[in-house]
């Protein structure tokens, strides 16, 4: 950093001459004295404008451009600006003058007309070590500081770069049909995009790669892009969610699958939608989260929301290896990460992830597989017991309508997609006679309990229906069951 030019304050002596007295004397020159406060605050503030570009964060803290990013500092960047604003105090002469009334003022001269950082970088655009690529043309543009975001991968992008460190790291922790999924996770985590709205839930008992995945892709997206609190505590902790502001990844490789009472923050921050947090001895504060969030627990949460609005925000990876099992199969977890993150290593990653990016961008929606699709579905099945009883009263229909014997194999057919009507009275027969085979801590629910349920989460399915000779005597009506419409 340059210093600022010295003033000097002290007197020098020139030794003349008088020719009429022959007499050698001195004349003393005195510089001008040294600048006010004010004048010094002016020109270190001028210098510092020519050498550094500054950005203003939410809370009006500043950032420093550095190296493609605006950062605060891996501790506190202000301080070392501090440091430097002394510096230049001690060159001219005046370190006499600072004070901390002094240093502070101007701070706020520095951070005078600043624009402000933006809330999340923009989603088709990555910025990278070697400059920000557009994820559409993949062309790369170079590092500018009108780039207003604190957010960079720590990868370089080559788009030559090969290696098979990372495909085959996931080939032994991943189903061997959900590649397609893990590059889009990847992928989507380097950017703010929030219009998938759903989490990732790693799932599997034993030592199966879970935590050392959620490692490898914290190397991936970068440390300080990455936060690390809880589902639960967003919801019971007023400061934790705070903790996802300005972040890209939310990871809790250890999830407490117990009792979780509330998921509105969750539901929220996952849709990118306004929450309002708050930090220790700060005010309240609102903001839109654009992070992803992946969660590695033993089982699946019991939570109390068994909304469709929460269950489908998860998309859940049943991993199945246990290395403890598979010892000549097994590999250090150091040894794995040390290896992923070599540079080719993660540029060759790099283009797998931007591929799956261009699909997840252009699909809307992670790829599935049957694996996910399954494990889906038996969450769903054992989280709310209505699931099953649906499947129970589609087993029955189908039973029904296998063994009606005045039907043919084409009129079988129709119904099953056109439908057969289940009463109230024997849809509530049904209740009885599954609760019994399936004890569960709960009554038989009321019709319009059911109704609305089925409305909500299998309107293919079932729909309330009447038959016209049952309306014209009054009798209430029941469903129209289509064994063949059945999607979870």
């Amino acid at each position: 950093m340059p210093d600022l030019p010295r003033d000097e304050t002290e007197s020098t002596e020139t030794p003349t001459t008088n020719e009429n007295d022959n007499i050698t004397t001195s004349t003393s020159t005195t510089k001008p004295p040294s600048p006010t406060p004010g004048h010094l605050r002016e020109r270190i503030v001028a210098l510092a404008e020519r050498e550094f570009y500054f950005a203003l964060g939410p809370d009006d803290s500043l950032y420093i451009y550095n190296s493609g990013r605006y950062v605060l500092d891996a501790a506190r960047r202000e301080h070392k600006l501090a440091h430097w604003l002394r510096r230049q105090l001690q060159s001219a002469g005046c370190l006499s003058a600072w004070t901390e009334s002094w240093e502070r003022s101007t701070l706020a001269l520095l951070a005078r007309d600043k624009p402000y950082l933006w809330p999340a970088p923009p989603p088709g655009r990555i910025n990278l070590l070697n400059g920000v690529l557009d994820v559409a043309t993949l062309t790369l543009e170079p590092h500018t500081p009108k780039w207003l975001s604190t957010v960079q991968i720590p990868i370089s992008y080559i788009p030559g770069a090969k290696a098979d460190d990372w495909p085959r790291f996931l080939a032994t922790v991943f189903p061997a049909d959900s590649f397609d999924f893990a590059w889009e996770l990847i992928g989507g985590c380097m950017t703010p995009l929030t219009s998938v709205q759903s989490g990732a839930w790693l799932l599997g008992t034993g030592r199966n790669g879970k935590s050392t995945f959620l490692d490898a892709l914290d190397l991936f997206i970068g440390h300080d892009n990455v936060c690390n609190t809880t589902i639960q505590s967003m919801d019971s902790n007023q400061f934790s969610a705070a903790q996802l502001q300005n972040k890209l990844l939310c990871i809790d490789s250890d999830a407490d699958p117990e009792s979780w009472r509330s998921t509105v923050t969750f539901k929220k921050a996952v849709t990118g939608d306004w929450i309002e947090v708050q930090r220790k001895y700060r005010d309240p504060f609102q903001f839109q989260p654009h992070c992803k969030f992946a969660v590695a627990a033993n089982t699946l949460p019991h939570s109390a929301d068994t909304t469709e609005g929460f269950l489908r925000r998860w998309s859940i990876v049943p991993f199945t290896r246990n290395f403890d099992l598979q010892a000549n199969q097994r590999e250090d977890r150091t040894a794995i990460l040390a290896r992923l993150a070599q540079p080719t290593a993660l540029s060759s990653a790099l283009n797998y992830a931007v591929a799956g990016l261009q699909r997840l961008m252009r699909n809307g929606q992670y790829s599935t597989s049957p694996a996910m699709d399954a494990a889906r579905a038996e969450y769903r099945r054992l989280e709310d017991p209505l699931f099953m009883f649906a499947d129970y009263v589609l087993a029955t229909v189908e039973c029904e309508i296998t063994a009606d014997t005045s039907l043919n194999d084409r009129e079988r057919d129709q119904q099953r997609g056109e439908g057969r009507f289940v009463s109230r009275e024997r849809m509530h027969e049904l209740q009885l006679a599954w609760l019994m085979e399936h004890p569960q801590p709960q009554k038989p629910r009321p019709y319009q309990h059911l109704e609305d349920w089925f409305r909500t989460n299998k309107p293919l399915v079932f729909s309330t229906h009447r038959p016209k000779a049952q309306a014209a005597e009054g009798r209430p009506r029941g469903f129209l069951v289509r064994p063949r419409l059945n999607v979870q």
